[in-house]
């Protein structure tokens, strides 16, 4: 793998460098690896190397020899352009170094497509001024109970069969299903990415439950590993019995494979009571909300979405 070219000086001290997908050398992972883990988001070297091939990442790093300070990531989608990753080593902050990340990436896509990101509380305020607008809210459960007795019997729906998605085929199925959910959305290089088993991601654990009614699919729900937890999503379902089929499962998986790990899952605004209900019998709690924000706000990204089938969202650092 070739290193990426270094571009613009920022300040006589930092400069900026694109990492393209596939070219992060193992020096400039374990430089991200660090960055990230000082923010407390715990990445081997071989996941960042699958962020970097999922996400075009950007970064400054320090002339004097000091690493990657500022991180930034993008993936387009179609419908808007996600942005995440967006990480300061804590001794660099307030320095500046996001906001010329984040102006950078705005007038790389000003006259493309929107902007979307998942805010955290300590971003929010910068996100805020730089004009980004909150268009939708995630509300993030955890499973955190790692005695594996807590899931209730695997949740049936009449006529319906459940398979692990393994085939090209399945995950065609699996994006297009995601398209027409989200009016438009295209996520294929995330499912072949970090939904794709393969042997090198055996710690990760990626699992994707296909659920058919004879030969039309009318639902999937995937999980994997990354930041040291189990992410569930995307969860695209026809109705709610499908996705507690699906996530019953995929739990019965967890229970058997990684049982001490916890599993997170952000739901779109608006969650219906029942499906809330639902997986706080499951032994899920509500733990947080994150503010959905994006730029420019005209036309909110959401408008599209079929929310009586998007169950779940994929992620905490990118839709």
């Amino acid at each position: 793998m070739t290193s990426p070219t270094w571009s613009t000086k920022l300040t006589d001290h930092l400069r900026m460098s694109l990492s393209q997908i596939k070219s992060a050398t193992a020096q400039q992972a374990e430089a991200l690896s660090l960055l990230w883990d000082s923010v407390e988001w715990p990445l081997t070297r071989n996941e960042v190397l699958l962020v970097v091939d999922a996400w075009h990442v950007e970064y400054i790093e320090a002339e004097d020899g000091g690493g990657i300070v500022s991180s930034i990531s993008t993936t387009d989608v179609n419908l808007f352009v996600g942005v995440s990753f967006v990480a300061t080593r804590p001794d660099r902050q307030r320095q500046g170094l996001a906001t010329r990340l984040l102006k950078h990436v705005q007038a790389r896509f000003r006259d493309s497509k929107p902007l979307a990101l998942m805010a955290s509380e300590a971003g929010l305020g910068l996100y805020l001024e730089l004009g980004f607008r909150r268009v939708r809210t995630a509300h993030k459960f955890e499973l955190t109970d790692v005695t594996g007795h807590r899931l209730s019997t695997i949740a049936q729906a009449d006529d319906i069969t459940y398979s692990l998605a393994r085939t090209d085929v399945d995950f065609a199925q699996m994006v297009e299903q995601t398209r027409i959910a989200s009016g438009g959305a295209d996520l294929s290089r995330f499912y072949t990415t970090f939904l794709r088993p393969s042997a090198g991601q055996k710690d990760r654990l990626p699992h994707s439950y296909l659920a058919k009614r004879g030969d039309e699919v009318v639902g999937f729900g995937s999980f994997y590993r990354l930041f040291d937890n189990l992410w569930l999503g995307p969860l695209i379902c026809q109705k709610a019995a499908v996705a507690q089929g699906i996530v019953s499962r995929l739990i019965a998986l967890r229970n058997e494979e990684q049982p001490e790990v916890q599993v997170n899952i952000h739901c779109l605004e608006p969650v219906s009571s029942e499906w809330a209900d639902w997986l706080v019998e499951q032994g899920f709690r509500l733990a947080s909300d994150w503010p959905i924000l994006q730029h420019p706000a005209a036309k909110p990204i959401f408008d599209g979405y079929d929310m009586a089938r998007y169950y779940a969202i994929h992620d905490p650092v990118n839709m």
